[in-house]
């Protein structure tokens, strides 16, 4: 993600040399300006976001309970499912997509991770909700 974002950098400079010669007309600067802006501007906050959810990867312990604690409480509400609208709910509740395409099934969701905020500057006792997607697919 880096190397792409020092491209964009390297094709601004370019685009840059190209108008300050005189071989690119200023409409034509100011939209392939504003294109490689903006491709920067979603790698940034595509990094931002992988920034973000890397704290989560050295936490084992705390993804491994939040597993624990979605496949009880979904076992539980499966097991009491016992009409189609206590079903419907439970396919609402833990699943977000499932696709069928050339006899494959893949079953889409995300389990939700709480990370408590400790050492940071807001109160105490705050904690952040991240997922933690899954797909699982038949053969």
């Amino acid at each position: 993600m880096e190397q792409k974002i020092q491209d964009f950098r390297l094709q601004k400079k370019r685009i840059i040399d190209v108008y300050t010669v005189g071989d690119m007309d200023r409409l034509e600067y100011v939209t392939k300006c504003l294109t490689n802006d903006n491709e920067v501007s979603a790698l940034n906050k595509q990094r931002m976001e992988l920034i973000r959810r890397v704290p989560l990867l050295h936490k084992p312990k705390v993804i491994d309970a939040s597993i624990l604690q979605y496949c009880q409480s979904a076992r539980i509400q499966y097991q009491q499912s016992n009409d189609f609208s206590s079903k419907r709910e439970f396919l609402v509740n833990y699943i977000e997509q499932i696709t069928y395409w050339n006899d494959r099934i893949a079953v889409h969701g995300s389990v939700p991770i709480r990370i408590d905020q400790q050492n940071t500057n807001t109160e105490s006792g705050e904690s952040e909700t991240s997922k933690l997607e899954f797909i699982i697919t038949t053969k």
